[in-house]
């Protein structure tokens, strides 16, 4: 695995750690459990706390209770997005309230997470610790592997006969390739061969004998430059008569004596040789190491991958598993929604039956006697109506001050929150949220008539004295 790999594993090991830190802290802080210990200082019975916090009475919470238990009751800072989103939670069966089975449920677990947060934050922290120390596994394994890859390239590099360094550096590096070939003592009768007989043609043409064995500086430079090759370019003309000088000065010879220069230079190839054994030695061993580091870390990593993929199929088979429930859960309600329809339309025929014949067997009767109800009946149904919608109406008018036909946050305000009222700006500011049908941000009449029937409920009253008389408001 290279080394760019295996840091970047570290670095998501380290995303991972940061993670599961920031997750622990937010469970430290979560609602449940801010919850759950404000409910345990209160130390009430599950009916006990719905009785408390059923604001309308019907056995029931509602969404806009559970906003003003955790803001009024309970005193806790949370926006009404939190608030719903834990109400979702527990509203197991969607049903838009929750009951005593599912208050019961959630108090449970409000308990658990108080009784196991310590515990649970140790937990998270340990595993927050541990990916770390993954991660600085990783790390070090990363840094060498990285160093196992540089010495690789350098004795590529080497082998292939290029060197970084000055100019003998360079000419024993060719030396060392070349060798491969044909054996390190053969490549030195060859090169100190070149140099023979370069100054043996020089010596001819001059129409001398070269008995001395003597190599000038301009033959040296002559054959470097051939012996290089393209790897002469960027090297310096002033190179070559440098090292040649510095051959002259390590022999005792000027010019040079060949027999000497070639057993100098060949001092640097085995110096050189040296080196890239032991560079490989190096590798070796790192190399050596490094697979023995990475086998493990690719073993946790596996180990890693396979809690991972069992970890995303339980988390699908939970929301599989809650799906079909909750396809149960409707099924159920619209095979009773059918069933009381059904009963409904039953009970009404069968009333239209039993009038039926009531008014068959009484056909005898002075008609006086029959046509009296039929009449008087609906006429009082109908002034009932008529009684309840003026009453609305009148309520409706002392919040409508502008009278435009709408009640606005403002207007609704006004009236709500006068005097003693129990009531806060939010709980206000919720009630139109829940009532308003439309969602325009405001409450028509027939929207209002809904919340009309909320205020005046027995425990609405209790608390905010409404008379819907005189003063459709009072508190």
């Amino acid at each position: 695995m290279p080394a760019t790999s295996l840091q970047s594993q570290a670095e998501a090991k380290l995303a991972e750690a940061a993670e599961v830190e920031e997750e622990a802290k937010t469970q430290a802080a979560s609602l449940e459990l801010k919850l759950g210990r404000a409910i345990a200082k209160q130390k009430m019975s599950v009916p006990e706390l719905i009785r408390k916090w059923d604001t309308n009475g019907d056995g029931d919470i509602s969404k806009i209770e559970l906003r003003q238990v955790v803001r009024n009751n309970l005193k806790i800072k949370a926006d009404n997005k939190t608030i719903d989103a834990l109400f979702d939670r527990l509203d197991v069966d969607g049903g838009g309230e929750l009951d005593m089975k599912e208050m019961g449920v959630a108090l449970k677990l409000f308990a658990k997470q108080v009784s196991t947060a310590d515990a649970d934050e140790a937990v998270e922290m340990a595993k927050a610790k541990a990916l770390r120390e993954d991660a600085a596994s990783m790390r070090e394994c990363a840094a060498l592997t990285a160093e196992a890859e540089a010495l690789q390239l350098r004795l590529g590099r080497l082998r292939d006969g290029f060197h970084d360094g000055d100019l003998a550096s360079k000419l024993a590096a060719i030396v060392i390739k070349e060798a491969k070939a044909i054996g390190i003592n053969d490549q030195k009768t060859k090169v100190s061969g070149a140099w023979y007989a370069a100054a043996a043609a020089a010596a001819e043409k001059r129409g001398e004998t070269d008995k001395g064995g003597v190599l000038t500086a301009e033959l040296f430079g002559r054959w470097a430059r051939g012996f290089l090759k393209e790897r002469a370019e960027g090297v310096e003309e002033a190179a070559f008569d440098a090292y040649y000088r510095e051959l002259e000065q390590a022999t005792g010879s000027a010019p040079l004596n060949l027999r000497k220069g070639v057993n100098k230079f060949w001092e640097r190839v085995e110096e050189l040789k040296e080196e890239v054994d032991a560079l490989a030695s190096s590798l070796e061993q790192k190399r050596a190491l490094a697979r023995k580091q990475q086998k493990t870390l690719v073993e946790m990593m596996m180990a890693d991958l396979a809690r991972r993929r069992e970890k995303e199929e339980a988390a699908q088979a939970a929301i599989e598993e809650a799906r079909a429930a909750k396809q149960a859960r409707h099924a159920a309600r619209a095979a009773e929604k059918a069933a009381k329809a059904a009963q409904k339309l039953k009970e009404e025929k069968s009333f239209i039956r039993r009038v039926a014949r009531r008014r068959s067997n009484g056909s005898a009767k002075p008609p006086s006697v029959v046509a009296a109800p039929s009449v008087a009946e609906p006429v009082a149904a109908e002034l009932a109506a008529k009684e309840v919608e003026r009453r609305l109406r009148k309520a409706f008018a002392v919040f409508d001050v502008d009278g435009d036909g709408s009640l606005t946050v403002a207007e609704l305000k006004a009236v709500l929150l006068r005097g003693s009222s129990p009531l806060t700006e939010e709980d206000v500011e919720d009630l139109v949220e829940e009532f308003d049908a439309n969602g325009d941000g405001v409450l028509g009449f027939d929207e209002f008539a809904p919340l009309w029937e909320f205020l005046n409920m027995d425990a609405v009253r209790g608390t905010c004295g409404i008379e819907v008389d005189d003063n459709p408001m009072a508190c």
